[in-house]
């Protein structure tokens, strides 16, 4: 069985955690100040979590993707107001033990919402540059990190999830993605 990862991550100023619950009493929002991005691991069904990464102040996370149980890959921002404003990739090959940030982009103007990973090699980090107009940004890497390029972004398209397919082990795979617009308008785009 897979480790099962969640994120807690600020909105609006108040941090929220999955692990709260989603009805009644039990949904309550913990309050802090500034940023806090933190992972917490389960290796029992969600019996148990251990915290395995914590960091106070500089961003927050909005997803991770782990494509077996060692590999995990998770996207965070920041705004303008952060010590570290900008968006990132973090990376752990050892379950949680340690990370590496393996891309970072100080300005506080991206956004990084989503991480797809096909395999331990390839996958895809989506966003947006958010000026006065929208610029859907899909970032690519084909060595696991090590690199990330951008590959494609899309006028007045903010890219908010990304999720693989693969169709023929090992060969090709369809790629989806949901987004909106400035106005509000939500698409779906596909990869082939």
């Amino acid at each position: 069985m897979l480790s099962q990862y969640v994120r807690i991550h600020k909105r609006h100023g108040i941090q929220f955690s999955p692990m709260m619950g989603l009805h009644g009493p039990a949904r309550k929002p913990l309050q802090t100040s500034g940023y806090m991005a933190a992972i917490s691991k389960t290796s029992d069904g969600g019996k148990t979590w251990a915290t395995v990464y914590n960091n106070t102040g500089n961003f927050y996370f909005n997803d991770i993707d782990c494509p077996t149980t060692t590999d995990c890959w998770a996207v965070g921002e920041s705004e303008s107001d952060s010590p570290q404003p900008g968006v990132r990739i973090l990376h752990t090959a050892d379950g949680g033990n340690t990370w590496d940030v393996q891309m970072y982009i100080n300005n506080a103007s991206y956004s990084l919402m989503d991480i797809g990973m096909v395999n331990t090699t390839e996958g895809w980090a989506v966003g947006a540059i958010l000026t006065r107009s929208i610029t859907g940004q899909f970032f690519h890497t084909t060595d696991g990190g090590m690199t990330w390029t951008m590959a494609q972004s899309l006028s007045d398209e903010y890219a908010m999830a990304v999720s693989f397919f693969q169709t023929v082990p090992n060969m090709s795979y369809l790629g989806w993605a949901s987004a909106i617009t400035l106005e509000g308008k939500s698409s779906i785009l596909r990869y082939a």
